[in-house]
């Protein structure tokens, strides 16, 4: 009975984990560029379970969970056109390359502004690297050539800046963007970037799969909790029982 209680204990807390990681990923379906995180769940004595954010799996009996790590999908989101001359996609590998206040930082997302001196920016301020640095812009007005060159009136003036790590070595400092772990090596320049002006890569989560897990998880963690209170009034009675002994 006390290992029962355990089991549904991890259980819940493993429904938990699992709805605060798919909360996360459906508050950010409308973020460009946002890569949605998958939750590991380890049974006890199996090994681990398909790395994915439902917690169940094929098993011969109840048995504890054990809640894992979290994995990013580097999946690729739907590119969509936006008619926005400040929007680049890259349909092919590679990140877009961003200085920000706490180092390099790598994103997919490609919805860019232009400041009042007309460097390049990401909508959080970030400064989007070219091959000559931060890139600038006279008057705002450019356009982006399929392999990233940066034309003023028909004039090259730089080029896009496009990375291609290795996504083990990537982690995520916030929304859309990535940053390397402290051992990770420079990331090597993308071999096969295709850039599209006017278009932007869209999140890859799936609003409507998210809300779907979202339901399930929740009446899992419900039937959970009836478990755990029904085993906690088995424990009371057969104490009290014991006790009348």
């Amino acid at each position: 009975m006390i290992s029962g209680l355990y089991t549904a204990a991890s259980g819940l807390m493993a429904q938990m984990a699992k709805m605060e990681t798919l909360s996360q990923n459906l508050a950010n379906a409308g973020t460009s560029g946002f890569k949605g995180d998958l939750l590991v769940v380890e049974g006890a004595g199996r090994g681990p379970l398909q790395p994915a954010l439902l917690v169940e799996g094929p098993a011969a009996g109840p048995q504890p969970v054990r809640i894992g790590r979290r994995v990013t999908d580097f999946g690729r989101g739907l590119i969509r056109e936006t008619q926005n001359p400040l929007d680049v996609a890259n349909s092919g590998s590679g990140y877009f390359v961003v200085q920000t206040p706490q180092g390099m930082g790598y994103t997919r997302a490609g919805n860019f502004a232009v400041d009042a001196k007309g460097y390049l920016r990401t909508p959080d301020g970030g400064s989007v690297q070219g091959k000559k640095g931060a890139i600038q812009v006279p008057n705002g007005r450019f356009s982006v050539d399929g392999s990233g060159r940066i034309l003023v009136e028909g004039r090259e003036v730089d080029r896009l800046q496009i990375v291609d790590p290795d996504p083990t070595t990537l982690v995520r400092k916030d929304g859309s963007l990535f940053g390397l772990k402290p051992s990770a090596p420079e990331p090597p320049a993308a071999k096969t970037a295709e850039i599209r002006q006017g278009f932007l890569e869209a999140s890859n989560v799936d609003p409507v799969g998210v809300m779907t897990q979202l339901m399930v998880s929740l009446r899992a963690s419900e039937a959970y909790q009836r478990a755990i209170h029904a085993l906690d009034q088995s424990l009371n009675q057969a104490a009290s029982e014991l006790g009348r002994i």
